[in-house]
Formats: C-alpha cells, sequence, structure tokens
C-alpha cells in the first residue's frame, strides 16, 4: 500500500474505535457501544432507506435526500441504532428494508 491508503486506513480504524468508545445510557444500565454488542448475541443487521417530504405542493410531495438507518438486531427482538462504520465492521446477516416511493 502506499502511504496515502495507509494514513486513510490508519483514520478509518481511529474513527471505528472511537465510536466503540462512545457511552451510552442503554435500557440495562451505561456502557460503551462495544460493551453493548459483546452482552447479547447478534441476530442480524438491517439497513433501512427511507425519504422524507419537506412540503405538499398540489396534493404532491416533494421527495428529499433518501435516509439510511443502520441498526443492529438480537436475539431478544431488540436493536440499537448504530453508525455505518459499525454497521460495516459487525459481520452478521444483513437485509436492506426499501421504504422509498417514487
Amino acid at each position: 500500500m502506499n502511504d496515502k491508503t495507509e494514513r486513510i486506513e490508519l483514520m478509518r480504524e481511529a474513527k471505528l474505535e472511537k465510536q466503540y468508545n462512545k457511552v451510552f445510557n442503554f435500557d440495562n444500565g451505561i456502557m460503551t457501544m462495544r460493551q453493548k454488542l459483546k452482552s447479547l448475541p447478534i441476530v442480524s443487521k438491517s439497513l433501512t432507506l427511507t425519504n422524507h417530504t419537506t412540503k405538499k405542493i398540489h396534493l404532491e410531495y416533494k421527495k428529499t435526500k433518501i435516509k439510511k438507518d443502520y441498526t443492529i438486531w438480537f436475539n431478544d427482538d431488540t436493536g440499537i441504532s448504530v453508525s455505518k462504520l459499525i454497521y460495516d465492521d459487525v459481520e452478521a446477516p444483513a437485509r436492506i428494508n426499501d421504504r422509498t416511493f417514487d
């Protein structure tokens, strides 16, 4: 690898580590994202695509940018929203829910 790609990879790993170590207040207590992901077996991960409307103009909706929501699902049917970096790093079966409209 050249120097530029090595630096990009190091920056990505640093961002990922920072997101794993971020502290959250979950239902079962205050813990880091890493601790939460290790607390229960991960069943799957999902990507939900949605778009929202800004205005209703003459009975037609004006579309906005597509929103992506990354979720990790556990074996007790609970899920947590995570960043794209953590979503990509977690190894689990993935599914895509497309809720966009034309």
